[in-house]
């Protein structure tokens, strides 16, 4: 019977999560990022249903408060239901601009209606783009994974992590890399990345992006740290860890990684 113990609340979040997937909630952000309007669901997981949108994501509005400035450029890969973006056009205001990049057309629309909710706010934000397009390493087109626990850990076929509970289904999503949207948008002073795994072939594509040297807020798989170091450290980027620790000199600390250019203060 010890073996069970584990499993009940798992099975809770499990139903808390399938009977809320199709709510979308109207929140407010804290006072700090301007109380911005956000379309949110547990689609995009259950921490959307706290009580207080402090308790959202402690950790990515303390990203957001360290590496975004007024006037920043911000590219956010994987933008869920878009509460780094819209912190991050709260956080650069009017003279800055958010780049919102999401496949799965779901979340993508609660992006763009979170934008639209926010285009006229008492306090001015960077104007927000959203672009429904997977990231990888080539142009072209991928299948898109819709996991069954929720959208948030949808991933590309081939990607993924242990969080899925499976899959749902699949759709077919357009491809671009990370250099190939320097051809349509101003380059990045803050790049965040959360693709499920695929943060190797997303940073593959993004040499250009990259030697302009952009803090890159990046989730990374444990056994893609190494791979993700190959490609940072020759560029001078050091590593810290998003929950405050230093990170090591040899590879980003996995989970979440904070990579800082040369000069960074």
């Amino acid at each position: 019977m010890t073996g069970a113990v584990p499993i009940i609340p798992t099975m809770l979040r499990h139903l808390a999560e399938q009977a809320t997937h199709r709510l979308v909630f109207r929140r407010r952000l804290p006072d700090e990022f301007g109380a911005l309007t956000m379309f949110t669901s547990t689609e995009g997981g259950l921490r959307y249903l706290a009580r207080s949108s402090r308790a959202f994501d402690p950790v990515l509005y303390d990203e957001v408060r360290t590496y975004v400035r007024p006037g920043d450029v911000v590219w956010d890969i994987g933008a869920n239901v878009g509460l780094f973006t819209l912190t991050a056009a709260s956080r650069s205001g009017p003279a800055g601009r958010v780049l919102a990049i999401e496949p799965d057309p779901w979340l993508a629309g609660l992006v763009r209606r979170s934008a639209r909710a926010n285009a006229r706010a008492a306090r001015p934000i960077a104007p927000v783009e959203v672009l429904p397009v997977a990231i990888s390493d080539e142009t072209g087109v991928a299948e898109l994974c819709l996991a069954k626990r929720n959208r948030s850990t949808n991933y590309l076929a081939g990607y993924g992590t242990t969080q899925t509970g499976g899959e749902r289904g699949r759709i077919l999503v357009p491809t671009f890399t990370i250099d190939g949207l320097l051809d349509h948008f101003p380059a990045p002073n803050v790049l965040k990345i959360d693709v499920e795994g695929a943060e190797v072939p997303a940073l593959r594509g993004a040499a250009k992006v990259l030697q302009q040297r952009p803090v890159v807020i990046c989730e990374v798989a444990l056994a893609n740290a190494t791979a993700v170091d190959e490609i940072l450290a020759p560029l001078g980027y050091r590593y810290l860890d998003a929950e405050g620790g230093t990170g090591s000199s040899d590879r980003p600390i996995a989970d979440n990684a904070i990579a800082l250019p040369p000069g960074f203060e």
